[in-house]
This record gives structure tokens, C-alpha cells and sequence, in this order.
């Protein structure tokens, strides 16, 4: 998968969560296929959040993304994600093996948010554009 930097993304902008953003990821990043990362996943209204398992007890399960044009895609994706998340990198787990990726970590209490079991997001319905 070369040398270029990653972005794993485990909900609204994924392909099949039908999000207006993705269009804007797909612009800055190309498609590179399925991963997983360390880490716990909660629905925290419409939309998950990440968070840290240091233990790794838990898997995420989400698209791994290459970057094309990483400053044009990070001010759109931080003015997306805004202040309840902060971007770091983690290992993510491909067919290929394992690399390096950016990806947004919920940065708030989870308390009293329902934990997705399966580390899976799924969108019923559709997004609407504003």
C-alpha cells in the first residue's frame, strides 16, 4: 500500500454510511479497502465515537483511505469533526498486514452512551445534505 500517509474512518464517512462528506474524503483520499483498530466504538447521537483500548480488547471496524492532498483534507475534516475529536495515529490491521493511520478519537465522556458491541457503525436511513 506504499509510503503515502492513512486515514481510517469507522463511521459517517465511510462509503456505504451515504454521508455528503464522504464525497469531500473521496476528493483528498482514495479507497484502499476494509481495516480494523484497536479500540472501543459508542453511538454518541446520530454518529460514533472512538475511543482508546489500550489493551486492545476491542476492535473498530471501518475503511482504510490513502491521502492525496493531506492539508485540503484535514481542514475539511477537522472543521467536520470539530472539537469533540482529536486526530492521532494508531496501527490498523488490513488484508495486507499491519500500518500506520490517522484517525479521530473521541475526545469526550462516554458515560451513559451505548457502546457498539460489534465495532461496527450502521447508518439506517440516509443523510441529509444542508
Amino acid at each position: 500500500m506504499g509510503d503515502a500517509e492513512k486515514l481510517f474512518v469507522y463511521g459517517t464517512l465511510m462509503k456505504k454510511a451515504h454521508h455528503p462528506m464522504h464525497k469531500v474524503l473521496s476528493r483528498y483520499a482514495k479507497y484502499l479497502g476494509e481495516a480494523t483498530a484497536c479500540g472501543k466504538l459508542y453511538l454518541i447521537a446520530d454518529y460514533p465515537g472512538m475511543v482508546e483500548d489500550p489493551r486492545c480488547r476491542k476492535k473498530v471496524k471501518g475503511e482504510l483511505y490513502e491521502i492525496l492532498d493531506k492539508k485540503r483534507l484535514f481542514e475539511a475534516l477537522d472543521r467536520y469533526e470539530g472539537a469533540e475529536y482529536e486526530k492521532r495515529t494508531l496501527p490498523v490491521e488490513t488484508a495486507e498486514g499491519a500500518m500506520q493511520a490517522w484517525v479521530y478519537f473521541y475526545r469526550k465522556s462516554v458515560k451513559g452512551k451505548r457502546p457498539l458491541l460489534s465495532g461496527a457503525f450502521q447508518k439506517s436511513g440516509s443523510f441529509q445534505s444542508n
